[in-house]
C-alpha cells in the first residue's frame, strides 16, 4: 500500500481525553491508512503508563476528538514519520487565541 500523509488536528486540546497523550496539537503523519496514522500518532505521544496493569485512552483514535484529513503530496519513504507541527500552548494567556485557530469556520 502507498504511503500518504495525513494531517491529524484535535479539535479541543485541552479535552480530558489528553490526559494519557504527551501531546495534543495538531500532527503530520506519514501512514498507508488513516488508521494507521491515529495508531502511528498514538505511538508517538502515548504517555508511559504507571505501572503494567494500567491500560491508556487513545485520543488520535477518536473521529469525535481529531480530525484526520489526507493530504495530496509526495510521501515515497516516508511511512512511519510523525511530525509536530505545533508548539504546546501551556500558558492560560495563549490559550484562547490557540483554541480559536483551531475551531472549524
Amino acid at each position: 500500500m502507498a504511503t500518504r500523509a495525513f494531517i491529524l488536528r484535535p479539535l479541543d486540546p485541552y479535552h480530558s481525553a489528553w490526559k494519557d497523550s504527551t501531546y495534543s496539537g495538531t500532527c503530520l503523519v506519514y501512514a498507508a491508512s488513516e488508521e494507521e496514522a491515529r495508531m502511528l500518532a498514538w505511538a508517538a505521544y502515548a504517555a508511559k503508563p504507571v505501572d503494567a496493569d494500567e491500560v491508556l485512552d487513545n485520543p488520535w483514535d477518536d473521529p469525535d476528538l481529531v480530525i484526520c484529513k489526507l493530504m495530496d503530496i509526495n510521501c515515497s519513504g516516508l511511512r512511519g514519520v510523525v511530525l509536530a507541527l505545533e508548539k504546546a500552548v501551556n500558558d492560560a494567556q495563549e490559550r484562547e487565541p490557540f483554541l480559536e485557530r483551531l475551531r472549524p469556520h
